[in-house]
């Protein structure tokens, strides 16, 4: 998963937490490489993170 899919991702996430489940997605990162992610201020409440 490169940069620009993970923001994607997380900026789907915000929306869903926002919307309280609502709109958006809730965030699947699970087996994900995160070591070099830049995932400061992401909110990753209820965020699926098995295995990442």
């Amino acid at each position: 998963m490169n940069n620009d899919e993970l923001r994607k991702i997380l900026d789907e996430h915000k929306f869903w937490v926002d919307s309280m489940g609502k709109n958006g997605r809730k965030a699947n990162l699970s087996g994900a490489n995160l070591i070099r992610a830049d995932l400061q201020g992401a909110d990753l409440w209820g965020a699926n993170l098995r295995g990442a």
